[in-house]
């Protein structure tokens, strides 16, 4: 087993103070256009650098302490600005300093304060161009008092070279008036290095193309602070960290990595954000570099043996090609890659996975990556079932749609007889107790503990080797069905699955969150994981459970300390050997998924349009704009206390009655004006 994404040299304690990626303090802001990408460190420690600029090539995966603007010797100290007055030398520090997202033009803006007794700094981070590896950093020094002050602005123009190459800007402030300076960094590619120069006010010109291209994506507006800052910050930064050409560390600094379900769900986020371009690269790169010609998906940057594969991948690649072409219509992501589409539909089918005694699919590997060294043995896994159940039914539909409706039927048929085993057989459903379980043994038996061969070779400290009995369940998985609607979210099996999981949230430690699983069967540090409690709060959208909602959400916002990105997990780990938590995209694509499929609950299909709000009181209106097909869609939602029944208006005259709390119109060829009023009784589901 090659498990060489878990295993790290990387040290944090030897050198600059700065090569820490989550040491208390840290957090991170990411602007990018594919060409540039940038990290804004900001540092409420004290040790490290309060105000820092990493500027990467999105195209080169790395460590931190790799970046162009990092030094050995000065860690990101050099990318500060410095102003002097008199003989007295000013910068940013963690008693003086607040940084936090602006929205501009519809475009992300990093907004950095700091300020002295007599005057203060304003920094305003963007990107300039939607096509050129540039960045914009303008410097606002406002006096504050009533006196004019004189002195120097200093700044390093070549931030990565060996040698300091510092400018100085002289300025003269009267009291209460304030002076602007304009400085564009730009990555060269070519020589590796990063260069800044500072600009005129006038030359200083967003690129009209980025200023369009933001304008045509998809916006929300649900008048509720909270989960407009969330869906802000993950459509600000979904696409900052992939590369043009579709490149994207599955955690930026920790990895240097790719998989295909990271990949698949960041997909998915873009898209729900409206950046189509970025979605379909990042498709058809997995389809042409991470899936042979078997149908097999390559996880961490490695092709497994069939023994490891993960077979989850199959399905969510297949799910989001399905979703990319039901909300854009463009049928050639399925007509151009049909040979491959067919193959990842039936490399699960294959005898070595799928069992035909029990109808469900079988492994030796399970979704959180553990393996025979933890105790993992051959058998049933619940991500296993419904990820390539969930393909296989949209494989179905786009097989259909090419005319090849002998395998519409075979994998229409092939995943019913897998769902149904799932649910229903005596022997082999994932469900014991009335909820669902994480797996069965190859002979049916629940899998209820994992079983180390040799404790001895797993990491010190942890739960899987320190502790005698390694229960499995719950696991955050299971509440994936729930929040992917495959099962009625009100169902006693539904509530039952959800009662189990909140066993998870603060299970060894007091901030809240949802650690992946039992943290007895934790070969990992203990602590809780975004991603993994994304999970459950879609599963509780769906249910309808509104409290649960907003705790979790409000965790969401407190653990990033407002910044809107997410580390891997949150807790103690042993650095090294393991490699230190970075910030997961895939965290932003939960997120989106949240809001846009499950609480908007809007779905295109191939011919109409579904809509399914589920807004649990959280919100009493929604005003929104999405991309579907070349048309516009305005949907706005807003609850009535006034009416017996849920109703929509459609292009402001049609009149048409929600059944069930479901409203489903005809795609058609032109811009779609259609607002929801919801009933009480819809409103609070």
């Amino acid at each position: 087993m090659d498990t060489k994404e878990h295993i790290s040299n990387y040290d944090p304690k030897v050198g600059h103070y700065d090569k820490n990626t989550n040491a208390p303090g840290f957090n991170y802001f990411f602007l990018g256009n594919g060409e540039i990408e940038v990290a804004i460190q900001y540092c409420k420690s004290g040790k490290g650098t309060p105000l820092g600029l990493l500027i990467m090539d999105p195209d080169k995966i790395g460590q931190k302490s790799n970046v162009y603007t990092f030094d050995e010797k000065y860690g990101l100290e050099r990318t500060m600005i410095n102003v002097q007055v008199g003989k007295n030398i000013y910068q940013p520090d963690k008693n003086n300093l607040l940084v936090e997202w602006v929205e501009r033009d519809r475009s992300p803006v990093v907004y950095a304060i700091w300020s002295e007794d007599f005057f203060e700094v304003h920094e305003i981070f963007y990107c300039l161009s939607k096509n050129e590896s540039k960045i914009a950093r303008v410097v606002v020094l406002r006096n504050n008092s009533d006196k004019t002050i004189t002195g120097t602005v200093r700044i390093d123009l070549n931030p990565s070279a060996k040698k300091k190459k510092i400018s100085e800007f002289k300025f003269k402030v009267k009291g209460g008036e304030e002076k602007e300076f304009f400085f564009v960094y730009e990555l060269i590619k070519k020589n590796k290095s990063v260069i800044a120069y500072l600009l005129k006010h006038k030359d200083l010109i967003i690129d009209p193309e980025l200023y369009l291209y933001n304008q045509l994506t998809n916006s929300i507006n649900f008048y509720n602070h909270k989960l407009d800052f969330l869906y802000f910050v993950s459509k600000s930064q979904i696409a900052a960290t992939i590369s043009k050409n579709a490149k994207m560390d599955a955690s930026v600094w920790q990895y240097n990595r790719e998989w295909v379900r990271d990949m698949s769900n960041v997909a998915l986020g873009n898209l729900f954000a409206g950046y189509r371009d970025v979605s379909k690269k990042i498709l058809q790169r997995l389809i042409d570099e991470f899936v042979d010609d078997t149908g097999s998906t390559v996880d961490s940057s490695v092709v497994r043996p069939k023994s490891e594969v993960e077979l989850d991948q199959n399905g969510i690649l297949l799910y989001a090609i399905w979703q990319y072409w039901v909300w854009t219509d463009e049928k050639d992501i399925i007509t151009k890659n049909w040979s491959k589409i067919k193959a990842l539909a039936e490399f699960p089918l294959d005898e070595y996975f799928w069992d035909k005694k029990s109808k469900l699919l079988k492994n030796s590997r399970e979704y959180w990556e553990r393996h025979d060294a933890h105790g993992v043995t051959e058998g049933f896994e619940l991500t296993y079932q419904i990820f390539p159940v969930l393909g296989l039914q949209k494989a179905s539909e786009m097989a259909e749609e090419l005319g090849e409706n002998e395998l519409a039927k075979r994998w229409k048929s092939i995943s019913d007889e897998i769902w149904n085993s799932f649910l229903n057989s005596k022997k082999y459903a994932l469900i014991e107790d009335g909820k669902l379980i994480k797996r069965r043994k190859f002979d049916g038996t629940w899998h209820k503990a994992f079983e180390p061969p040799n404790r001895n070779l797993l990491p010190e400290g942890t739960p899987l080797r320190e502790e005698y009995y390694n229960p499995i369940d719950p696991d955050t998985s299971v509440a994936l069905p729930i929040a992917f609607k495959m099962i009625d979210p009100n169902s006693n099996l539904a509530k039952k699955t959800l009662e189990s999981l909140e066993l998870l949230w603060n299970q060894r430690w007091y901030n809240g969150g949802y650690g992946r699983y039992n943290i007895k069967s934790e070969p990992d540090s203990p602590g809780p994981w975004p991603f993994a409690t994304m999970f459950v709060t879609r599963a509780y959208i769906e249910n309808g459970n509104r409290d649960k909602v907003i705790r979790n959400l409000d965790w969401m916002i407190d653990i990033s300390e407002g910044t809107g990105s997410w580390f891997e997990f949150y807790g103690w780990r042993p650095i090294p050997p393991c490699p230190p938590p970075g910030i997961i995209p895939w965290v932003w694509a939960e997120i989106l998924i949240c809001l846009v499929y499950n609480m908007i609950g809007i779905q295109p299909t191939k011919n109409s349009i579904i809509i399914k709000p589920k807004l649990l009181k959280i919100t009493e209106k929604i005003s929104s704009k999405f991309y579907v097909s070349n048309n516009l869609i305005n949907l706005d939602i807003e609850y009535s206390s006034k009416i017996k029944q849920s109703y929509a208006i459609l292009n402001k005259k049609e009149k048409i009655l929600l059944k069930n709390g479901v409203i489903e119109i005809p795609k058609i060829d032109k811009n779609v004006f259609l607002k929801i009023y919801l009933n009480g009784k819809d409103y609070e589901f």
